[in-house]
């Protein structure tokens, strides 16, 4: 859409003129929110996130138990415990929470980052089946999240979610297509 448009129509709209021929089929909206729940290649981006980061949680696991079990030891330790083995306890729970804390930041960063480049590449794909579909209908604005009101025949959010699981079904047949010999 031109940004001469959306002036256009915000311009009318804020003057209080009518624009009943000008925007009235014209404009669609989409719920974003429901998009993110339902389309097929949103729950593939987080079965991938889950594989990616299934180590990394498993071994954040591991640590947290090692604290666990380091913690216990420390507070079962009485008070007639050798000093140097006291220390020892000590200093080795100590390391094991600063490792844990290390391992956490880790996979934070690392998450966020992925869920960042995961949620690009999605809206891309959004942007390209919602811009073809507005071409094809004579859409001239779609617009998404901060909608207070659009009546029901102004929502496109089933057709778009209907043309991503027709691109997601057709890329997985020709995934697998590629995988047979």
């Amino acid at each position: 859409m031109h940004a001469r448009s959306l002036f256009l129509v915000l311009f009318l709209a804020a003057a209080g003129l009518p624009l009943q021929g000008l925007a009235a089929d014209t404009m669609a909206a989409v719920n974003f929110q429901k998009i993110l729940r339902e389309a097929p290649q949103a729950k593939a981006s987080q079965e991938l996130l889950d594989r990616e980061f299934a180590p990394l949680q498993k071994l954040l696991k591991q640590q947290q138990g090692n604290v666990q079990t380091l913690h216990e030891k420390h507070l079962g330790l009485g008070p007639g415990t050798n000093p140097l083995k006291r220390a020892s306890v000590e200093e080795q729970y100590k390391k094991a929470q600063e490792k844990l804390a290390e391992t956490t930041r880790q996979y934070q960063t690392r998450l966020k980052l992925r869920m960042t480049q995961l949620r690009a590449n999605f809206k891309r794909l959004l942007g390209k089946e919602i811009g073809l579909y507005a071409r094809q209908h004579g859409i001239t604005v779609v617009v998404n999240d901060g909608v207070a009101y659009a009546k029901s025949s102004l929502n496109i959010t089933d057709e778009i979610l209907a043309l991503l699981k027709e691109d997601y079904r057709q890329a997985k047949a020709a995934s697998a297509g590629k995988a047979q010999p």
